[in-house]
């Protein structure tokens, strides 16, 4: 995340005035989440966050289910035989 605070610390003027006048600036950290491990932390030192505020961001975190074996039904997706109804004829 640093990297990308000093990419647009160090943008082009015109492309740099851009990004301070968007409505959202957001630098996003992303996950695959699955049962193993049980705990998984992450940190952030008080530089990141302090590089990312200083060109007004944010910093989001998403977490994205586990990919499945083709098949195998996701938790809380849809059940498998509407998945059935909708292949072709």
């Amino acid at each position: 995340m640093q990297m990308l605070c000093e990419t647009v610390r160090e943008l082009p003027a015109h492309i740099r005035k851009e990004w301070d006048e968007s409505a959202f600036r957001e630098f996003s950290i992303g996950y695959h989440v699955g049962d193993d491990p049980l705990c998984f932390q992450e940190h952030l030192n008080p530089e990141t966050t302090s590089m990312a505020a200083e060109l007004g961001a944010g910093i989001g975190i998403a977490l994205y289910p586990a990919p499945h074996d083709e098949g195998e039904p996701q938790p809380g997706g849809p059940k498998p035989e509407l998945t059935l109804m909708k292949k072709p004829l």
